[in-house]
């Protein structure tokens, strides 16, 4: 089995420099109650709106596993993405923490679900300890049902070699020693039965497409965790998260974390954009007019600039060199570009994002695009 995925990249778990799908995998190791009420799954994806205090519309995407919650929240006004990260108290309590750019927390919400589809609470200002109401009611409307299908396999004949090995001695996976596959597969339903057959593809394609040796399966893929050499240990998890699923298009995150041994975890995401009226993949060229690159890149670096500090000395670029890649998600209000570690700068620099709202690249965006979905841009 290749254990050097190509997305891969070795990276540590700095809570706050990575995109929340990845925190969230970190966190998971010291984190692992579930929640206390029967009625919620140890795994969904929501999507929400509702208001915060009397005439603050807002939109919000949650996604669960286990006690942990991720997601990002818009206020319905401008469509600028907030994230979020928390988890399930004991008590069945749902705390979410938002952060700004520079991972400062900005808000609270504290609540629980009332039922499966609402959820409802107080957010709390930090600075100014201000607490508005919100009732948040699940939406499905112009979007895919979202399900997930578990896969795990194991391999342990050489647990007992690895054991003996000191430097496995008091590394957080040492529980067992025993080499796996952990994958939470995401699968879409849409009324259109060609649709769902071209996005599941893609999304279980996705997971082993980088691999030298071919799969025909994601079952296939799993039990190749058997096929290590004497001596070999890997552990492996393949994780999915929805970060926009409206008008008709669907971004998803496929976030994969391996340890062979090491020190360190690699870890890595990457984002693929679908159309579920077609069930296409989305591309950059297609959302924007031709020659778009040097405006856009000039655009993201302006705002890369204004986010992070200390270009010069932390980042791989210099001023007027910045590269924007194609590891992107369309967002409601605009395109958030997602680096990973040692993409433009070292592992401790973290992942670094790039949003860029609709409003700064109107002239360069396709007309005729699907874009045009996006009423912000009207």
């Amino acid at each position: 089995m290749n254990k050097s995925l190509k997305l891969l990249v070795i990276t540590l778990c700095f809570l706050g420099t990575y995109p929340l799908i990845l925190q969230a995998r970190c966190i998971e190791k010291t984190f692992h109650s579930p929640s206390a009420d029967a009625d919620i799954p140890q795994i969904f994806h929501k999507k929400l709106k509702g208001k915060i205090g009397e005439n603050l519309l807002i939109t919000m995407y949650l996604n669960k596993r286990d006690s942990l919650l991720t997601g990002s929240y818009y206020y319905d006004k401008n469509a600028i993405p907030i994230s979020l990260f928390g988890q399930f108290m004991p008590n069945a309590e749902l705390k979410l923490s938002e952060t700004n750019s520079k991972f400062e927390e900005t808000g609270t919400f504290k609540g629980k679900f009332s039922s499966p589809e609402i959820f409802e609470g107080v957010w709390i200002n930090p600075q100014t300890n201000k607490k508005l109401p919100f009732t948040l009611r699940e939406f499905k409307e112009e979007t895919a049902h979202i399900s997930f299908e578990s896969f795990h396999e194991e391999n342990c004949k050489n647990r007992e070699k690895n054991i003996k090995k000191p430097q496995y001695d008091e590394m957080w996976w040492a529980d067992t020693l025993c080499s796996s596959i952990d994958i939470e597969l995401i699968k879409i339903a849409t009324e259109n039965a060609m649709v769902n057959k071209r996005i599941n593809e893609s999304i279980s394609q996705s997971i082993y497409n980088n691999e030298d040796q071919a799969y025909h399966s994601v079952q296939d893929f799993v039990r190749s965790i058997q096929q290590l050499e004497d001596g070999e240990f890997l552990v492996s998890e393949y994780n999915f998260e929805v970060l926009n699923n409206e008008n008709n298009i669907l971004c998803i995150g496929l976030s994969i974390m391996q340890n062979a041994g090491g020190a360190h975890p690699m870890s890595g995401i990457s984002y693929t954009n679908y159309d579920l009226k077609t069930g296409q993949e989305i591309k950059l060229n297609e959302i924007l007019i031709p020659n778009f690159s040097d405006k856009l890149d000039a655009i993201g670096e302006k705002i890369f600039v204004k986010t992070y500090d200390e270009i010069e000395s932390v980042w791989f670029f210099k001023r007027g060199e910045f590269k924007l890649n194609e590891n992107f998600s369309i967002l409601a209000g605009g395109l958030l570009f997602t680096f990973n570690p040692y993409e433009i700068g070292p592992y401790a620099a973290g992942a670094p994002e790039v949003f860029i709202p609709y409003r700064d690249i109107q002239e360069i965006i396709n007309p005729d695009g699907i874009l045009k979905r996006f009423t912000s841009l009207k």
